[in-house]
């Protein structure tokens, strides 16, 4: 996983190597990193504790890498049906958790960058085509992940808010 974070970090910082990110996207493709949830749990923190430091455009890197990351999960999960590995013992729990970190990465992008990111757009439009495909797009489904990334999202501007701009003021 460290190598994978590495891997799709550097990818996305030194001018978007291919090589570098051909290495990630094949170690996620030879199923070497089997752990979607506690990659999920590692991307969380590590852009957590990224943004409480005010390093934003580290933040916006390690989601961008880890949101390439998940899309290629998605991926995987399609083209194996579901009878691998994690994917076995709750495929749906799994494909909704990795839905929603892409829909939070996308949101959590948008307050980080007021201007909008190019590269998160793509990747929310790569998710919503594997929603339609998936046919997950009922509105119970949507509430279900945006409620807890307005949630976070409502946290963070209010820690950020109170933490970093009111101590510079």
């Amino acid at each position: 996983m460290v190598t994978l974070l590495c891997c799709s970090a550097f990818s996305v910082c030194l001018d978007r190597s291919r090589l570098l990110r051909r290495v990630s996207l094949q170690l996620l493709r030879l199923r070497l990193m089997d752990r979607p949830l506690f990659l999920l749990m590692l991307f969380g923190f590590s852009t957590a504790l990224v943004a409480a430091l005010a390093r934003r455009t580290l933040a916006v890197t390690l989601m961008s890498a880890m949101t390439r990351a998940l899309v290629v999960e998605i991926e995987i999960a399609v083209e194996t049906k579901y009878t691998k590995g994690a994917l076995q013992r709750g495929p749906e729990a799994l494909l909704r958790a990795l839905l929603m970190m892409v829909a939070f990465s996308a949101h959590f992008g948008a307050f980080l960058l007021p201007t909008g990111s190019n590269e998160l757009l793509d990747f929310k439009a790569l998710s919503d085509r594997h929603l339609s495909e998936l046919s997950l797009t009922q509105p119970g489904f949507w509430v279900l992940t945006n409620g807890p990334c307005t949630l976070v999202l409502v946290v963070f501007n209010a820690l950020y808010f109170h933490l970093l701009h009111l101590r510079r003021l």
